[in-house]
């Protein structure tokens, strides 16, 4: 059984790169990077940490780019998708797949969310609970919809991976509730202290999730089918 790691990043946060790499990857067997739609540049700074994982790059998958390396699964595997502004704790990969042991027929995550109910469900973003990575959450509960950034599963729960690139940008906690749902599997948000995950130094007015509050109308249209299924 070997661990693998997929991160998806673009151009401009490889200083953050540097940061989430350096985090992981001691800690897993692989660790491989999607670069959406730039070249990695040899003079990038962190090489001597980023040189250590095996990169592909092309077009522009969006989020979904940290599912790529679904390719490299081997039967046993375990697949830990991550995010490029995230800083791993070095307990992180014993602690999530210890986490999949507690819940063997479920795809776990340290972010989650529960969604209001029937006609209350109106907006994927405010009309759902949250329990973020970066918060405390005091013991393990089952959601509606998990953070890619922080999730693991086995490599026979895995998405097909040309299905989950074709499907609409920048919306993968969605897709992954899909196919949970059609799979029959469970999502489970994990325990964890508040800050035992933390974010890189990036632009927080730059990420999918300040871009999505904006408006969420697919995100909510796509969660209300994944609800009604």
């Amino acid at each position: 059984m070997a661990v693998i790691a997929g991160i998806a990043t673009i151009d401009g946060r490889q200083d953050s790169l540097y940061s989430t790499v350096k985090s992981l990857i001691d800690q897993v067997d692989e660790l491989y990077i999607y670069a959406n739609d730039y070249s990695p540049d040899a003079d990038d700074p962190g090489g001597d940490v980023l040189d250590r994982g095996v990169w592909d790059w092309g077009a522009d998958h969006g989020d979904a780019g940290k599912f790529k390396a679904l390719t490299y699964l081997k039967y046993g595997d375990i697949y830990l998708s991550c995010d490029d502004d995230l800083i791993y704790p070095p307990d992180y990969v014993e602690n999530i797949t210890a986490g999949l042991e507690r819940h063997p027929d479920s795809i776990v995550s340290y972010h989650g969310r529960i969604m209001a109910q029937g006609e209350h469900f109106q907006s994927y973003y405010a009309n759902s609970y949250g329990f973020p990575c970066l918060g405390d959450v005091p013991m393990d509960l089952r959601v509606d919809a998990a953070g890619t950034g922080v999730m693991a599963f086995h490599v026979e729960h895995a998405p097909d991976l040309e299905w989950i690139l074709s499907q609409p940008k920048n919306m993968a906690d969605i897709h992954m509730a899909r196919h949970a749902k059609a799979k029959g599997l469970k999502l489970i948000t994990l325990a964890h202290p508040a800050n035992w995950i933390t974010h890189g130094d990036i632009d927080l007015n730059d990420t999918i999730w300040a871009r999505a509050h904006k408006n969420d109308n697919i995100q909510t249209k796509l969660m209300r089918e994944v609800m009604d299924a």
